[in-house]
């Protein structure tokens, strides 16, 4: 995840967002999922911006290009912050596998309180609670 200056115009967060994807391919880094989380407001003040323009980004890369990727997006100018974690592969890649689809119930409804009653399968049913006025 990075943390852009929210005041780039749409030229300049375009080339920056093409920057970072050019370092990724470069270090042999392949891109699983870009989010655009938009503008945001900070917890704190970060290099006097008080909002960031959030990106999520999931990526795989060899281990030992990761610290190289990530002094290179440090230095990217319009890029204020960034964090970098390692997630186990079925956290990166949910989406990656099918779904599998959802059958219908093939088993009976279960029985009503009244069908028990008559059928002498269930307990007694509880009494009835009524109001009382004090």
């Amino acid at each position: 995840m990075f943390i852009a200056n929210p005041e780039l115009d749409e030229e300049s967060a375009a080339a920056l967002l093409q920057r970072v994807r050019g370092y990724l391919e470069e270090m042999h880094g392949t891109i699983v999922k870009f989010d655009d989380w938009g503008v945001r407001r900070m917890a704190y003040t970060i290099q006097n911006f008080r909002e960031g323009h959030y990106y999520l980004v999931y990526f795989t890369m060899d281990a030992d290009q990761v610290k190289k990727f990530e002094r290179r997006l440090l230095l990217v100018e319009g890029v204020i912050r960034e964090i970098i974690v390692r997630l186990d592969e079925e956290v990166i890649l949910p989406e990656a596998e099918v779904e599998a689809e959802i059958e219908p119930a093939t088993e009976e409804p279960a029985p009503t309180a009244m069908e028990a009653a008559e059928s002498g399968d269930a307990e007694a049913p509880a009494a009835e609670i009524t109001p009382v006025e004090v």
